[in-house]
């Protein structure tokens, strides 16, 4: 979707690192998770004032439904989703796969910080799954298996995500697959 041109595209995860100049796992490890919440909040709501230029397109990160409460227990964001939805002007799509996939595509990646010290990536999967399908305006489905082969690939979610959009909008596609 990147490469559509009408959007302009924003990494969450890249903008909160480039403005606290370090690494997310090194900003975990020095201050916490919940200072990264923060910042993470304080970045969607500069991003979502970037979006009101036009279209665009906001790589959140499976983290961004998240934030902590007193306990620092992981408890659903409702003010980041809204932040994100900008009064109905925004619309989340969740891209849900299985978590076998996403172990396989996260594992070994340094940029990553470990999600619990007491529970496995899969169980913190499983408990933020309701709250994708809670802020998601729309889901695309790219279950199906563990290996990049067995799952949709990215032409076939880049279709699906714009055959929404130009819907949902009313926007004129560009191209005549996404009609």
């Amino acid at each position: 979707l990147a490469a559509e041109p009408r959007f302009s595209l924003y990494s969450l995860d890249d903008i909160i690192v480039e403005s606290a100049g370090m690494s997310i796992p090194r900003m975990v490890e020095n201050f916490g998770w919940a200072h990264f919440r923060e910042v993470e909040f304080e970045v969607c709501k500069r991003v979502a004032q970037l979006c009101d230029r036009g279209w665009c397109l906001i790589d959140a990160g499976g983290g961004v439904v998240v934030d902590l409460d007193e306990q620092g227990d992981e408890t659903y964001s409702q003010r980041k989703v809204d932040t994100l939805k900008r009064n109905g002007l925004g619309k989340i799509v969740y891209l849900r796969r299985d978590v076998e996939y996403l172990v396989t595509r996260t594992s070994g990646d340094r940029n990553r910080p470990s999600l619990s010290q007491v529970r496995s990536f899969e169980q913190v999967m499983c408990a933020r799954s309701p709250w994708y399908e809670r802020a998601a305006d729309y889901v695309v489905d790219a279950t199906g298996g563990s290996i990049e082969k067995e799952v949709k690939n990215k032409q076939e979610i880049k279709r699906e995500v714009l055959r929404y959009f130009y819907k949902v909008t009313g926007e004129d596609p560009t191209d005549e697959q996404y009609k």
